[in-house]
């Protein structure tokens, strides 16, 4: 893209080394051809007020990339203008706009802001590096946040704030002195609660990130915290919290299974936006875990050991396969049916000594009262035997033909 520069004693008169005129793609410098100040006004044709929405975020980032440029060509940046706190004109960088006052009121504060703006801009560049610096200006042109959701970056527009600046400048750029930089010299006094707000959700927020690495952050929670609403980023972040606790009880109910949380508890807690989304999420973990806990009763009881009555009230029936249908409709996602089988199972177990005395002395009438006496004592034993023996017995083979009980 062509830009025209020119000399022009406009910006002399109002105290201007020059000034960049964005509509007509002309940079007007005064008699004094400075190259730094051209690279500055040139800069301002990527960081004007399309791009940023605070003043000292322009001049700032415009002096810094000059002063960049300057040491690529091999030359030496002017010296910077400091800046203190007891400066005339000293103000908080998000007050400063278009100047006012008097002429002497708009030299101080304009001094100051220019050297503020700088100090603050070229410090967390000098220390982020140049590589890191170009990805923030990359995303705050894609209009990206620094936060994520599914895997991508929340999208929020192309018109950068300060609090979007402090974010990439962290999140992308890696910077860990912006904050301070912020307190000292940006944000008004009423804003320093916020940031202290933000300090708290964001520690939460790596915290529970932490907790599941595996999974995304919910939806929900990174728009609000790129959006800087900290209070519905905390209300979010407590759901979260709700359904990692859920899913830790449930996935150690049902590891010893072999069996695995379904994909869709994954999505589901990546894709929630509210808090009832979150919640419904954590009611499905808790589903997932009581019928882990019904299957996992129903593995126990088929590797328990069986006494001989048992084995004779389960002749006929086959509680093991009610299990492995159980365990089949969990992985198929059938929760109902999962636990409607599992209990069959389970029932099968409990009523098989009953069947089985039942069974036993019907036989045992059928074939004399001698036999129903021998039939009571062995059942007898067989049970205090069962009490000492720590593995399951041998299967004693299918016994000796009981006479058909009577119709």
């Amino acid at each position: 893209e062509r830009f025209d520069v020119m000399e022009s004693i406009d910006p002399a008169l109002v105290g201007y080394a020059g000034w960049y005129d964005g509509l007509q793609k002309r940079i007007e410098i005064g008699e004094d051809l400075d190259d730094q100040t051209v690279l500055h006004e040139l800069g301002h044709a990527w960081f004007d007020s399309d791009l940023l929405l605070s003043r000292w975020m322009s001049e700032g980032l415009a002096e810094t990339y000059a002063e960049l440029a300057i040491e690529r060509l091999g030359d030496t940046p002017d010296e910077r203008v400091a800046a203190t706190h007891g400066d005339r004109g000293a103000l908080r960088l998000a007050d400063w706009s278009s100047p006012t006052g008097s002429e002497d009121e708009i030299r101080d504060t304009e001094t100051f802001g220019y050297a503020a703006s700088h100090l603050v801009v070229s410090s967390i560049a000098d220390e982020i590096g140049v590589d890191a610096m170009t990805d923030v200006v990359a995303a705050m042109e894609d209009g990206r946040t620094g936060y994520l959701a599914g895997g991508q970056p929340i999208v929020l527009g192309p018109h950068v704030d300060w609090r979007r600046f402090l974010d990439l400048v962290e999140d992308v750029g890696g910077s860990t002195s912006a904050e301070g930089l912020y307190r000292d010299w940006v944000v008004r006094t009423a804003d320093l609660a916020v940031l202290d707000s933000r300090a708290t959700a964001r520690t939460e927020y790596r915290e529970l990130s932490a907790r599941a690495p595996d999974w995304s952050m919910p939806e929900g929670a990174a728009r609000a915290m790129a959006a800087w609403n900290f209070s519905g980023a905390t209300e979010r972040m407590d759901g979260a919290a709700a359904v990692l606790d859920a899913r830790e009880v449930a996935e150690g109910v049902l590891s010893p299974l072999g069996l695995h949380l379904p994909p869709s508890i994954e999505q589901d807690y990546e894709s929630a936006i509210t808090t009832e989304d979150l919640a419904a999420v954590t009611g499905d973990l808790h589903r997932l875990e009581q019928a882990g806990r019904v299957l996992a009763g129903s593995r126990d009881e088929a590797e328990a050991p069986r006494t001989f009555v048992e084995r004779v009230g389960l002749r006929g029936a086959d509680p093991e396969a009610d299990v492995d249908e159980a365990l089949a409709a969990f992985e198929r996602g059938d929760l109902d049916q999962a636990v409607e089988s599992a209990n069959r199972a389970v029932a099968r177990w409990d009523e098989a000594e009953r069947i089985g005395k039942e069974r036993l002395i019907k036989a045992g009438a059928g074939a004399g009262g001698g036999v129903l006496l021998l039939v009571g004592a062995g059942i007898g034993t067989r049970r205090r035997r069962r009490r000492r023996r720590a593995t399951p017995p041998d299967d004693p083979g299918p016994g000796p033909e009981w006479p058909a009980p009577e119709a």
